[in-house]
This record gives C-alpha cells, structure tokens and sequence, in this order.
C-alpha cells in the first residue's frame, strides 16, 4: 500500500464538500474516483497533493512525498508553460533536479516517443491539439518519477473521439512506468476503460468501491446507479415472477443472490431483453437509436422499464413481448 486515506472532512463556508472519505490505494494501482460536478473530487486531489489542508483526517504515505518522491497533480487546465516549447516542458522539472544535458535528452526523448508526439518536440503549446497538450502534460510529470500521479478530470478538454483512445494511453503509459495513479472525473465511460478500481463520490461522500465492472453491475444505491447512466430497479416482489432459482447461495459483492432479492435489484438496460411475441404482457412504448446501442422503453407491471438492443433492432412502438432478465 502507498497511500491511505482516513476520515477525511472539507468544508467551505459551512458547505460540507468532503465527508469523512477513506480509501487506500496499491503499489501501481490505477484508481479512479467519479463523481458529478462539485461533488468534491478537485478537491481531494489537492489535499493529497498538500495543496489544500482537511477539517479532519489524516494522510498516510508509505514515503513521505519530497522532491525525489514527489505526489504530482495534473491540473484540468494542464498548465504548460506557453512560452517553451513541448520538449522544454518536459525537461523543465529535470533541469531544476540538475540533471545532466545528455541525461534530459534521453529521458525527454523516450517518453516524446512512447507517448507519440516526438516531432511536436519543438512546438509550443499554443499550437497542440487537445489530445498532444495532454500528453504533454502527462510526460511532464511522468519523468519525474512521482509516487503517486493525480489526474484532475483528464478528458474535459477533448473531443468525444479522443476520449477512449486518451484513456488508454494514459493507463499504458502508467502501467509502464507502474506509477499508482489517482484519477477524477466525470466520464465514467473512460474511468472504466482504464482503471483497476474505481470509486463513486456523490454529495462528498465516497458511497461506494470496487472493480468497474462490480460498480457499473452493482451499484449500492439508486442515485449510484443512476450517475452511471439508465437503470431499472426491480423491487423484492417482481423477482419472484423471474424464472431463476432462489436457492443460489453464491456470494457476489459480498451478499448472496438471496440478499439482493430482500433489498432489490438494479439492473442496467443490458441486462433487459425484450423479445417480441403475441402472447407477451409488455409492450413497446419507443425505441431510441443512439448509434452503438438501442433503447428499449417497454411497459410492464405498471411502469416504463428500458430495455438494451442492438443497431439492427427495428421494432414498432406497440410491439407486444416479453422481457427476459439477464441476472
């Protein structure tokens, strides 16, 4: 472990914006923490990176960060210096350590490389993408070698379609150089794609840990669930009218099936089917393309339930089904 966080609590003129937050964090781990807007996310980071000091709590680092051991912080703004150019940026922390010339140049060079912008070497930032300004900001702070990196909302600065490809860049590069990293955002999309865990922070509060996959699958609130896109809640007294065995003792997220049935079930529209027949007691009330995905809003039981599909999905609203659970 490098890092635990005990207790931590953070007001702002009687505002509670972190509310006694904990976790910890392992040797080369990639842990994202997502949240909406102003739900405390900046915040912590820059008390982790000793910019700001907690009401209460407590930090624990496995070295006390100093400047060989540093805990770096990507602002959202990425603050490159708009008078150097990408290759001054970079060398700009190694020179304060004097390094030598030669050493600069191999280590700049390398990471230029990997991160694929060596021949924006000489540009200044002015003239960068959005993506190339964020790996620039990257390798800045990977050379020096930090304990822990702290990324503050990494993507907001881009298009759409250099979103996932950042990610995974970022979680690459990462993993190279087995740097533990903290991320905050509110993409949770890319969060996902690159993290080994991830944390759900809401009204200051971190309401929920886990695998992505666990999180997304298995949120432990409805407001949980709901930040990370559709969901349907079936309540204890519809499982019953599910054809699946009750009996199943295997634990998930720590509670048998059993234990899900007495306290609901949320479910992401992947994990509804709706399949067309005759005979069926639910009915389509939409379908909405969304390119990569359809969604289904089906009626049944007295409510709207949303159903995932496919692109080649072409069905009428009116459509008489079923919907299967996917559990």
């Amino acid at each position: 472990m490098v890092l635990q966080v005990t207790g931590l609590t953070k007001s702002f003129k009687r505002r509670k914006v972190l509310d006694s937050v904990g976790f910890s964090l392992e040797a080369g781990e990639f842990f994202s923490i997502i949240g909406p807007s102003a739900s405390g996310k900046s915040t912590l980071l820059k008390i982790i990176a000793g910019l700001e000091t907690p009401d209460s709590g407590s930090l624990w680092f496995e070295k006390k960060p100093d400047r060989d051991s540093p805990v770096i912080l990507v602002f959202q703004d990425l603050q490159l210096f708009p008078h150097l150019t990408v290759y001054e940026n970079v060398a700009f922390g190694l020179r304060a350590r004097k390094f030598a010339e030669k050493e600069i140049e191999r280590i700049v060079s390398g990471i230029l490389k990997q991160l694929g912008i060596p021949d924006r070497a000489m540009a200044y930032p002015g003239t960068l993408s959005g993506g190339e300004q964020q790996r620039t900001a990257l390798a800045r702070a990977l050379v020096l070698n930090p304990q822990i990196l702290l990324l503050d909302e990494p993507f907001s600065n881009l298009d759409p379609s250099l979103k996932k490809d950042t990610a995974m860049l970022i979680r690459e590069t990462t993993r190279t150089w087995n740097t533990p990293v903290i991320c905050v955002t509110h993409d949770f999309e890319e969060a996902f794609s690159m993290s080994d865990r991830i944390g759900i922070l809401l009204e200051g509060r971190l309401v929920q840990t886990g695998p992505p996959q666990e999180v997304f699958y298995t949120p432990v609130s409805l407001e949980a669930a709901r930040f990370m896109g559709p969901v349907n809640y079936l309540p204890a007294e519809l499982v019953g009218r599910i054809r699946r065995p009750l009996d199943k003792n295997s634990a998930e997220n720590g509670e048998t099936f059993r234990e899900r049935i007495e306290r609901g079930i949320y479910l992401r529209p992947e994990s509804l089917e709706f399949l067309p027949c005759v005979e069926g007691d639910a009915t389509l009330v939409m379908s909405c393309f969304f390119g990569h995905r359809v969604l289904h809003v089906i009626e049944w039981e007295g409510k709207r339930w949303e159903a995932g599909g496919t692109p080649l999905t072409n069905l009428a609203p009116g459509t008489r089904g079923k919907i299967i659970f996917h559990l």
